[in-house]
């Protein structure tokens, strides 16, 4: 839940954007092409030119959707089938993260999962009983 205030508080308003591609270029987190002569580039390393603290924010929720979101998966296993590495996987899970995010927050729609047993009361109460169990005071 902090990650998504974050995410969301480093964002602002989804309005002065047109489009996902500029979220994830103002969090640095586009890749880099590196190109010699006329051949073919190819993709290396991100920019890091943006907010460093979107960056990690987007990194941090990559690695939670790696490990958590069943609709992302097969784009998970995908990558990890190329070879790429765990890190570069985090990052590109956040960018995917992020577009939904613009898409949802410009439509002002809660995300649609295609799982079958996804039931977004569920998720809400999951969430709510993480985050408000208060430990109980011991009275002396």
């Amino acid at each position: 839940m902090t990650t998504a205030a974050e995410l969301y508080a480093e964002i602002g308003d989804v309005s002065q954007y047109s489009n996902a591609n500029q979220l994830i270029k103002k969090a640095g987190t586009n890749p880099i092409v590196k190109q010699t002569g006329g051949g073919k580039g190819s993709y290396r390393k991100i920019s890091k030119q943006g907010n460093d603290h979107l960056r990690y924010a987007v990194y941090l929720a990559g690695k939670s959707l790696c490990m958590h979101n069943k609709d992302l998966k097969p784009f998970y296993d995908r990558l990890k089938e190329k070879g790429k590495h765990e890190r570069a996987i985090f990052v590109a899970m956040g960018n995917k993260m992020l577009k939904v995010a613009f898409a949802m927050l410009r439509d002002r729609l809660p995300f649609q999962s295609q799982c079958s047993d996804y039931h977004i009361l569920d998720e809400v109460n999951k969430k709510l009983n993480f985050n408000c169990v208060m430990p109980t005071l011991a009275v002396a």
